[in-house]
């Protein structure tokens, strides 16, 4: 029978090679998070890679622009009603990344966090992967909107049809509690 643990030396030996660029398939992952579970979970994994591969990651939040419905701000009777929802939306993103941020502090992965606020979170992933000159993306099967499709998410499917940059999917274990 095969002892199913990894030999510690074998891993010292990847990450030495990793941190001399001998082999290092990825230098730059990007994460995309929406703070859904599956996503916090690839985030999680992604910094596990990035530390074994010798390479840095870059967090990005896509959020949602915000329509400029005056009649909106009207019937709420305040006018500023969508700076203070701008705000909340950018508190919200800040927080999420930063968690990230915490993780791959702890890991000592070097890490960029980004914001930004985009129509589609699919192009502006696939736009920052290429501005930014990343190798990998590595997201979650399904995000925030996980029921709407039981296989793969719809910024998943998207990010995977455009093919530009190799993308891992993470799809956690379901729990065996339920």
């Amino acid at each position: 029978m095969r002892n199913s643990t990894r030999s510690p030396r074998r891993v010292e030996a990847r990450q030495e090679m990793a941190a001399a660029g001998n082999g290092a398939l990825y230098r730059h992952i990007l994460v995309p998070t929406d703070g859904s579970r599956l996503s916090d979970a690839s985030s999680e994994a992604a910094v596990r890679l990035a530390k074994v591969m010798g390479a840095r990651i870059t967090v990005l939040h896509v959020m949602p622009e915000l329509p400029a419905i005056e009649l909106e701000a009207w019937a709420r009777k305040d006018a500023k009603y969508f700076d203070h929802l701008e705000k909340a939306f950018e508190k919200r993103a800040r927080a999420l990344v930063e968690r990230v941020q915490r993780v791959a502090d702890a890991a000592g992965v070097r890490c960029t966090t980004l914001c930004i606020h985009a129509a589609s979170p699919a192009a502006e992933i696939e736009i920052t992967a290429r501005g930014r000159k990343c190798d990998l993306i590595v997201m979650g099967s399904h995000g925030m909107g996980e029921a709407a499709d039981p296989l793969l998410g719809s910024v998943t499917a998207r990010i995977l049809a455009r093919g530009a940059i190799p993308v891992l999917v993470h799809r956690t274990r379901p729990s065996s509690s339920r």
